[in-house]
């Protein structure tokens, strides 16, 4: 009788560490953190840096800079990007955010990066910018309030920002130093120009991307969260009632 009771109580200690360790996680960048530590080692891409998508006659100077990282399976709820830019924010109207499960699958997308993506999004809103360097300005983009589920595995992702008129260029800035690479091959990212613009379509970088991704679990990590009050308060109201029984079942005798 006693084992069993210390079983249902690890059982529970067990379920309450699960709640903290779901908490815990999606309160930071979880999945990907190329942007941080900001320092000396964040800056230029070289190679191939560019990360805007165009329109009009320059459709095709369209691209972006991917990099890999595992994912456990979920929902990506918000992403960060560094970049430098000669362009004024004001001119940058959205962004475009890509996940591929290939270069090849990112190669072969559109001029607007939204195509054999396993999730893709052009956002407006939720954007927040902070500047973190000068001459050329370096910038940090932030972006909240996103709902791209993508399945377990090795992904890549891609941000660009979208300039419908030409104001200058965009690149995305590379960590030597990345804080948390996600599980992903270091230095191994990849620039892609789907149009093939600039001479090629992909375009070895071997850099670390400077982007961060927060990953939010599975529905079923979500499901053993929401179970785990019933099964506690389940065990409370048994171990509540078991002086009771006791005492019925001396009084039977």
């Amino acid at each position: 009788m006693q084992f069993g009771l210390l079983m249902k109580r690890g059982r529970a200690v067990g379920c309450l560490l699960l709640v903290v360790a779901s908490v815990h996680s999606s309160a930071q960048y979880n999945a990907l953190n190329q942007i941080d530590p900001i320092g000396n080692d964040l800056g230029s891409t070289g190679g191939f840096g560019i990360a805007q998508v165009y329109s009009g006659n320059l459709k095709d100077a369209s691209g972006t800079v991917i990099d890999d990282f595992v994912s456990s399976g979920g929902v990506i709820d918000r992403v960060s990007g560094a970049f430098e830019s000669t362009v004024e924010l004001q001119y940058i109207t959205a962004w475009r955010i890509s996940i591929w499960q290939t270069p090849t699958d990112a190669v072969n997308s559109s001029n607007q990066l939204d195509q054999d993506t396993l999730a893709t999004t052009f956002v407006t809103t939720g954007l927040s910018y902070s500047l973190i360097g000068s001459h050329p300005p370096g910038w940090r983009v932030d972006i909240e309030g996103l709902h791209l589920t993508i399945p377990a595995g090795r992904v890549w992702i891609g941000m660009a920002a979208v300039t419908p008129e030409y104001h200058g260029q965009v690149f995305v800035l590379s960590n030597r130093t990345p804080m948390n690479r996600g599980g992903g091959q270091p230095r191994n990212s990849v620039g892609i120009s789907p149009g093939g613009y600039w001479g090629s379509t992909q375009f070895s970088v071997d850099t670390d991307a400077a982007y961060a991704v927060n990953l939010v679990p599975e529905p079923a990590s979500l499901l053993v969260f929401g179970l785990c009050p019933f099964g506690l308060y389940a065990l409370a109201k048994r171990r509540s009632r078991q002086p009771v029984d006791r005492k019925n079942s001396e009084e039977s005798k």
